[in-house]
């Protein structure tokens, strides 16, 4: 007897009949995906109990105990392991960036301004934003209550579009310090860069405030990629507008001024007739800057970074569909995280002012008095 039927040929004219069992519309343990939002994904609050990767639960040999008895897969405890470690890196790496500019002995280029203020920004993601990602990442579920959620998408956002702003800006020193070689040091003044920097941070900050403010649902929890999103689905028209108003000035500045650069490297190889004595001394002096390439490669490890992030969300709102790939919003995000630690692989590799400054300062960590004869004959 099988559920209060019974099967078989002992009692004739009792057989079951299939077409009267009911048929489930969804199998048991399937869910159907989710519908895809405007940087951010799910249906529920930030700390709704029905977020998750959507995968079937593991077996007990792909379980390992945490403290207080509760379950985690081997899967889950890799992936918090990885953000972990990209958050160690990214707060150790960012340390020794901004110690290093710091300590450097003598009058700062204002470029490294600008440089620091990315390490500040890279700073802040890798201890406030990373570390929220982590037990997430074990438990399948966001447990840091709605307001917290809000406020990490809020600051992913604003770390990104200053890092945007900050790149347009660096590239705008690199065009001047090539278009007006002998005027640079006049139109470029530490106190206008300073003001530059500012400018940056206050604008990212109050245009990504506008999610926040008037919604209940202002944020949401990618439990693929384990952060939370501002979303931008409940104000589409605000949306809609301010991507043009962050990547159309930033992209067309970076295109404009690094191929100005190039282009002016290529001419000056070939002819310089016609050209001021001073001006050609000058413009020469300064194309041989390694800045002028750092900065470039920053920017182009940037969105190669960033660039499958963005590309894979842009196609999921453009075409309402969710991309069904294990692992794939987890691989791109935090991909794109890495780039904060990226930066200081590239100073070491391509700027010999910072490799000097890197010196004295891990020398002044050893010993004061090593340090200040490596101060001297750095400065001589």
């Amino acid at each position: 007897m099988v559920g209060g039927a019974v099967i078989g040929d002992d009692v004739p004219g009792d057989e079951v009949q299939l077409g009267s069992i009911p048929l489930l519309e969804t199998p048991p343990g399937e869910q159907s995906a989710p519908s895809p939002r405007l940087l951010g994904y799910g249906s529920y609050g930030a700390g709704g109990a029905g977020y998750g990767t959507g995968y079937p639960p593991y077996s007990g040999s792909e379980m390992v105990m945490m403290a207080g008895g509760a379950h985690v897969g081997i899967e889950n405890l890799s992936q918090a392991a990885v953000i972990l470690v990209i958050g160690v890196a990214i707060i150790i790496s960012n340390i020794i960036i901004l110690a290093t500019f710091i300590t450097m002995p003598g009058p700062k280029d204002v470029i490294m301004y600008y440089l620091m203020s990315l390490g500040v920004s890279d700073l802040v993601a890798g201890v406030v934003v990373v570390p929220l990602s982590v037990y997430p990442a074990l438990v399948q579920r966001w447990v840091y209550g709605d307001m917290v959620c809000g406020l990490a998408g809020y600051l992913e956002t604003t770390l990104w579009f200053a890092q945007l702003y900050t790149f347009m800006w660096i590239s705008v020193d690199r065009y001047l310090a090539i278009r007006k070689p002998l005027r640079y040091e006049t139109v470029q003044t530490k106190t206008r860069c300073q003001c530059w920097v500012v400018f940056t941070w206050v604008t990212s900050m109050m245009l990504c405030c506008p999610p926040l403010l008037g919604f209940n649902n202002s944020s949401h929890w990618d439990g693929e990629a384990y952060v939370c999103w501002l979303d931008w689905g409940s104000m589409i028209a605000y949306a809609i507008t301010l991507v043009p108003m962050v990547l159309g000035p930033t992209l067309i500045t970076l295109f404009y001024t690094y191929g100005y650069i190039f282009n002016t490297m290529r001419r000056l190889k070939t002819c310089v007739v016609g050209q001021d004595k001073e001006f050609v001394t000058a413009l020469t002096s300064n194309l041989a800057n390694p800045d002028h390439a750092m900065s470039f490669v920053l920017v182009v490890a940037f969105w190669l970074s960033w660039g499958p992030c963005v590309g894979v969300r842009t196609y999921e709102y453009l075409s309402g569909t969710h991309i069904e790939v294990r692992f794939l919003h987890f691989a791109v995000f935090w991909l794109g995280a890495m780039n904060s630690c990226w930066k200081s692989v590239i100073y070491v590799a391509m700027s010999p002012k910072f490799r000097r400054g890197l010196k004295l300062f891990c020398l002044s960590l050893c010993c004061q008095r090593k340090a200040r004869n490596a101060e001297l004959i750095l400065d001589y």
